[in-house]
Parts: structure tokens; C-alpha cells; sequence
């Protein structure tokens, strides 16, 4: 795979940094290739696996919101089970958009500010949200990481 991108070109460049320049675009077409590689359809041995497919969901972030102003942010690492045989390259970028969806709705109704989130409700929520994405192929959702991070910008 070819990755271009454009190059910011000096009137002196010099040996090295073609050079450097040169690697790095040999480690990124490499790197081209695997990405490209995996999101691949699995191959029979691995659909046919008796377990559930565990995959990660990238991370999300998602803003606080109280009296119309952004007071904080939620960040959220989670995992989802999917059904034996399911293809998390197909199912995983749904799924992700519906739960970003559904947290910023939670998240400006306030549900996600400090001391109000419920973790067993979140979790229901959640669950339905993969569930709903993934035509309900995925079968459970772990949190793996929720951190707060307050906002202490004046006027935003």
C-alpha cells in the first residue's frame, strides 16, 4: 500500500533528513499494509471460535454539560463481547457511533456529572446501545476505564 501525504519542502534540506523522511514512509507503508491486512473478513478458523469475540471499543470522550456550559469531560475505555464468528472490523465502527451518540445525549441531560451516574443503568444503557448496533451480535459490554476530567477554563 502507498501512502502519500504531502512533504513540507525547505529550500536546504539536507541528506539526513531525506533520509529520515525516506524510513518513515517505508514504516508507514508497511504499517499501511497490516492496518489494511486486519481489517480483512476472518478467516474459517477463526469464525468458527466456541467463545465470544472479545474487542475494544477506541476510546471515547464525551463532554459534561451543566447550565449550558461544558463543566468536564468523561473518558471511557470499553470492551464488547461479540457473538463467536462476529467480524469487529464490520460491527465495531457502528457500535461506536451509537454509543457516542447515546452518551452525549446522557451527558447533556447531565446524566454524566460527578455523583449522578448510576453504574449499573450506564451499564443497561450501553449494553442496549451495542446491542441495537450490532443487529444483537454483541453480547456484554465491560468498562475498562472511566475517568473524569473537570474543565477549569473560565467562560467555555
Amino acid at each position: 500500500a502507498a501512502v502519500t501525504a504531502p512533504l513540507h519542502t525547505e529550500p536546504a534540506m539536507n541528506g539526513a533528513k531525506l533520509a529520515t523522511l525516506a524510513v518513515l514512509a517505508g514504516i508507514l507503508g508497511a504499517g499501511g499494509g497490516y492496518v489494511a491486512g486486519t481489517l480483512l473478513p476472518p478467516s474459517p478458523d477463526t469464525a468458527t471460535a466456541a467463545g465470544p469475540v472479545k474487542a475494544a471499543v477506541a476510546p471515547l470522550i464525551v463532554p459534561i454539560w451543566q447550565q449550558g456550559r461544558i463543566t468536564g469531560f468523561v473518558a471511557m475505555e470499553l470492551a464488547v463481547d461479540l457473538e463467536p464468528g462476529s467480524d469487529p472490523g464490520l460491527l465495531l465502527p457502528a457500535i461506536r457511533d451509537r454509543l457516542l451518540g447515546d452518551l452525549y445525549e446522557i451527558g447533556a441531560q447531565g446524566g454524566m456529572q460527578p455523583g449522578r451516574v448510576d453504574p449499573a443503568h450506564l451499564q443497561a444503557l450501553l449494553l442496549h446501545a451495542i446491542a441495537a448496533a450490532s443487529g444483537g451480535q454483541a453480547r456484554g459490554i465491560t468498562v475498562n476505564k472511566l475517568i473524569l476530567q473537570e474543565n477549569r477554563r473560565q467562560g467555555t
